[in-house]
């Protein structure tokens, strides 16, 4: 979502930086910004912002998953600093992902720096525009990612159905079916809802792309068609989840990083050919 929107902003001409919280160290935000960005040393707040000043448009500091910070109520403070070095609200714009249980420390925000953050807009499509809007006082500037709606999921169904990739210089559509999702509404209602989450929905249509809707649907089904499809595409004879479930295990997770699956020798190579699959 934010890597999306980062890039729709630079695209727009806004000089946008954006960073994930875990990359990030326990030392000073601009420190760790210089390090994570290879910047020299001499670097500062003002020297950043005054790329955008020129064309009237203000830094975008982006920041991914702020909870995933060892100390987030640090980073915040941190990061606050770093805007109000940089200049006013009219120079540099902070916005933070993090999960719902997880206010990041808003609540220590004062109302004088509240301004540097993006607020609350009325909707999606309000969102996704940088021009400034009201003022939300004492409100966190939050935009929940619910879960779609049926009419959504169908929209969404019917785009990933229009996607198109080109593979050994054939053209075919990666998530078309043969059915909607009102025939899994009719097959299964628990599992219609799971697909209310678009992540999920996209594993859905992945699966069962070209072919017709199964005559039982179960969510235990789907996920070992999907560990079935991964052991396919890997071409590895399974040795890909088998490494998955060793780093589970090796880190006592139920759930591994992204970026961990790309950094890690015995996973790397999977992940490449699958994303570029």
């Amino acid at each position: 979502m934010l890597d999306s929107l980062a890039s729709r902003w630079e695209r727009d001409g806004f000089p946008t930086v954006l960073v994930r919280a875990r990359d990030l160290g326990q030392d000073d935000f601009l420190v760790s910004l210089r390090n994570l960005l290879a910047l020299k040393s001499s670097v500062n707040p003002t020297d950043l912002a005054s790329r955008g000043t020129a064309e009237g448009k203000p830094l975008l500091m982006v920041v991914d998953g702020l909870d995933e910070h060892p100390k987030p109520g640090d980073l915040m403070a941190d990061l606050i600093g770093f805007c109000r070095e940089a200049g006013d609200a009219r120079r540099v714009k902070a916005l933070l992902s993090y999960r719902d249980d997880h206010r990041g420390g808003w609540d220590a925000v004062s109302a004088e720096d509240r301004p540097l953050f993006y607020e609350v807009k009325k909707s999606k499509e309000e969102f996704l525009s940088i021009e400034s809007g009201p003022d939300h006082a004492g409100k966190p500037p939050a935009f929940g990612l619910e879960s779609l709606s049926p009419q959504e999921v169908a929209k969404c169904w019917k785009a990933f159905a229009q996607y198109k990739q080109v593979k050994n210089g054939k053209s075919f559509k990666r998530f078309k079916t043969t059915f909607n999702y009102a025939d899994v509404e009719d097959r299964n209602r628990n599992l219609a809802l799971m697909l209310r989450k678009p992540l999920l929905l996209r594993l859905f249509l992945e699966v069962y792309q070209g072919q017709s809707c199964p005559r039982s649907l179960t969510r235990d089904g789907v996920f070992g068609r999907y560990f079935e499809f991964l052991a396919e595409r890997t071409r590895d004879e399974g040795a890909f989840l088998l490494n998955f479930a060793r780093l589970c295990l090796e880190h006592g997770q139920n759930k591994i990083d992204l970026d961990l699956l790309h950094r890690d020798d015995r996973t790397r190579e999977a992940m490449r050919g699958y994303v570029g699959a």
